[in-house]
C-alpha cells in the first residue's frame, strides 16, 4: 500500500513540475521573441524616424515662405526655430534664426544657430550668432 501512494505523489510532483516548466519555457520564448523583434510590426524591421526627421517632414508641408534654423546636432541634442507665412523668404529666415536663438538660450546649447532650410531648399551656411 505504501508503494502506490508514493507513486501517486511522484507522479503528481512530476506533472506539476512539467506544467510549471512548460509555462516558464513558453514565457521565456515569448519574451525572447518580443525582444528580438522589438516593437516592429509583424517582425518587419522599420527604421524609426528621428525627432528632427519628423520636424523636417512637418516643415516641408508648410507654405512656401518658410525657413528653419538649427543649433546643435539634429541627430542628438538640438533646438530649432521655424518661421512660416512671412512676407518673404528673407523675413522667414530672420524670424527662424530669432526663434532658434531664443530656444538655444533656454536650453543652454552652446552651438550657434544656423540656417538649415529656406523655402524648399536645404542650405548649409553655418552662420554664427
Amino acid at each position: 500500500m505504501l508503494v502506490p501512494v508514493r507513486m501517486s505523489r511522484i507522479r503528481r510532483a512530476a506533472r506539476d513540475g512539467f506544467f510549471a516548466g512548460l509555462a516558464a519555457s513558453t514565457l521565456a520564448l515569448a519574451l525572447a521573441g518580443c525582444g528580438a523583434l522589438g516593437s516592429q510590426p509583424m517582425g518587419l524591421r522599420v527604421r524609426a524616424k528621428t525627432r528632427f526627421e519628423s520636424e523636417w517632414h512637418r516643415y516641408a508641408a508648410l507654405p512656401e515662405a518658410k525657413a528653419i534654423a538649427v543649433a546643435g546636432d539634429p541627430h542628438g541634442t538640438y533646438v530649432s526655430g521655424i518661421a512660416e507665412g512671412e512676407p518673404s523668404v528673407a523675413a522667414a529666415a530672420a524670424h527662424a534664426l530669432a526663434r532658434c536663438r531664443e530656444r538655444r538660450a533656454d536650453r543652454r546649447i552652446e552651438a550657434p544657430c544656423r540656417m538649415y532650410g529656406v523655402g524648399r531648399e536645404i542650405v548649409d551656411t553655418r552662420q554664427d550668432d
